[in-house]
């Protein structure tokens, strides 16, 4: 099983080009604990997804 976490900000743009399969993405909790009342988190989540599935 492979996974990969998000790393907002930690990323190369030669990082951000490698193509690689992903069962599991894991998004860091600080984004995620009160999604449902910030929209800029819930913003932030649905671009990492959208990035995931492309």
């Amino acid at each position: 099983m492979r996974s990969y976490q998000s790393a907002i900000g930690y990323s190369t743009k030669s990082v951000a080009r490698i193509r690689f399969p992903v069962d599991i993405l894991k998004i860091d909790q600080s984004f995620v604990q009160d999604l449902a009342d910030n929209p800029k988190d819930q913003a932030i989540v649905k671009s990492i997804i959208s990035l995931a599935h492309n």
